[in-house]
């Protein structure tokens, strides 16, 4: 298991100037553009609630004591504890925040989670 070092997102955001009105963030990583079937879906990018984000997710720099390294998202990635991995978007480019529920093909197609009535699930 890793051991991380960063900053809270929650503080981030709130340097930033988050409101209440806020409902969901965007963040994007800066990694190469996915096609799926020829399809071009952009870069990765896994919306979260802001109640999540503001929880317990870390920009994170290092790893188990070192610079994260290139393949874990040099030079920042997101941890998202208790989500899926795709959440922890590496090479962190931006993060959009939004008044309304946001989508992308990483939570509408690929990596949706479901709770135990096998429906999708809508709270952390």
């Amino acid at each position: 298991m890793a051991r991380w070092r960063g900053v809270r997102l929650s503080a981030v955001l709130r340097r930033a100037g988050i409101t209440r009105e806020a409902v969901d963030i965007l963040p994007r990583g800066l990694d190469a553009e996915y096609v799926d079937k020829g399809e071009n879906l952009g870069r990765v990018r896994r919306p979260l609630p802001v109640a999540k984000a503001m929880k317990d997710v870390l920009l994170a720099y290092e790893m188990n004591g070192a610079p994260l390294p290139p393949d874990h998202g040099h030079p920042v990635r997101l941890v998202v504890p208790s989500w899926p991995g795709i959440a922890s978007v590496k090479w962190l480019g931006d993060v959009q925040v939004a008044g309304e529920p946001l989508f992308s093909p990483w939570n509408t197609r690929y990596h949706q989670r479901v709770c135990l009535t096998g429906q999708p699930a809508t709270t952390d």
